[in-house]
């Protein structure tokens, strides 16, 4: 009986001093913090994910700027993608969070971005975390040539997948970027060469590159690919791009070699974006490994979690009660008994 009691306890304590993580960080009145906190419950009820995560979870969520609307299901998605890949659910809530930021992502888009993250994970040799840190660090540019966030971890997860790294590979793919685009934008020598690249006239490139900026930047690349395999001078191409940098040279040319599987994984992180939650690749996947008896086992752990901090946040305002009147008393004792003690204490 003590132990089921201290059990009871213990559970109301730590989903207290958890969801503290979340008070501190997200503004919100005690009416919604109660609707969060039963909402963060419920789902560890669904996710095999314990409660005191997802309220971690939600604290770095609202560290990052994720509103109080967007909180429920930006934590949702974070832990299905901790459940179901190689990320932890720290670094997916840290890299969601900042992709939505610098992205412009809203946040009824987090499950979307959760299911091109699986669905390429699931196709490429890459993992989902190699690829959304690539993706981390070229976003930005990627946003200003015109690509949607699919298209963007479509070119991260096939260049992943031949061994470009993401401290690396994000500067010279953004300057890469960069220099598309002035070109388009300027004309002249360097839009000619990139259209000669692609297979198309000038006009052709730079019209493509408006309607389609990822798919013009793979048909240059896949272009490069080509003139690289039958053994043409594909450096002299890249120094009058000004793209002769040995490090960002290396970068483009191994990036060339992934072009042909560019355009599958722009095919597959564009299908998402039509998928319902229901249906795209995070939530199948999910389903999936709720299946196992590991999860089944969780799941009940979780419910049976939920049952004793329902159980121990009734009795937490008492606990708090009896600590403050014994803290009081003790603090009391030492005040009238100082001069006491400091005599034992010198003896």
């Amino acid at each position: 009986m003590t132990r089921n009691f201290q059990e009871v306890i213990a559970a109301a304590m730590s989903f207290e001093d958890s969801f503290t993580g979340v008070r501190k960080t997200v503004d919100a009145t005690a009416e919604e913090f109660e609707v969060l906190a039963l909402q963060f419950r419920e789902l560890a009820t669904q996710i095999p994910v314990t409660v005191d995560e997802l309220n971690r979870i939600g604290e770095v969520a609202g560290q990052l700027g994720i509103s109080k609307s967007g909180l429920a299901e930006f934590v949702e998605t974070v832990a299905k993608l901790s459940a179901t890949t190689t990320m932890t659910s720290e670094s997916a809530a840290f890299n969601l969070a900042r992709l939505a930021s610098i992205a412009g992502l809203s946040e009824d888009q987090f499950n979307m971005l959760g299911g091109v993250i699986v669905e390429l994970g699931n196709n490429f040799a890459t993992t989902e975390g190699m690829m959304t840190n690539l993706a981390m660090r070229i976003v930005g540019t990627g946003r200003v040539v015109g690509m949607s966030v699919p298209d963007i971890f479509a070119m991260a997860a096939a260049i992943s997948q031949v061994g470009v790294r993401a401290e690396l590979g994000g500067t010279a793919l953004s300057r890469f970027l960069i220099t598309v685009s002035n070109a388009v934008k300027m004309g002249g020598n360097e839009l000619n060469i990139l259209a000669r690249v692609a297979g198309m006239t000038s006009k052709q490139f730079a019209e493509s590159f408006e309607k389609d900026s990822a798919i013009a930047v793979a048909s240059f690349l896949k272009g490069l690919n080509d003139i690289k395999e039958s053994g043409g001078d594909v450096f002299r191409i890249l120094e009058d791009l000004d793209l002769n940098a040995i490090r960002v040279r290396d970068v483009i040319l191994r990036t060339s070699q992934a072009a042909p599987e560019m355009f599958k994984a722009l095919d597959l992180a564009r299908a998402q974006e039509g998928m319902d939650d229901l249906n795209n690749a995070l939530e199948v996947e999910f389903q999936k490994r709720v299946e196992t008896t590991t999860s089944r086992l969780i799941l009940m752990g979780n419910a049976i979690q939920d049952l004793k901090i329902d159980m121990g946040t009734l009795l937490l305002p008492t606990i708090k009660k009896f600590a403050d009147t014994l803290g009081g008393l003790v603090l009391l004792y030492n005040e009238n008994n100082a001069g006491l003690k400091l005599m034992l204490f010198t003896m």
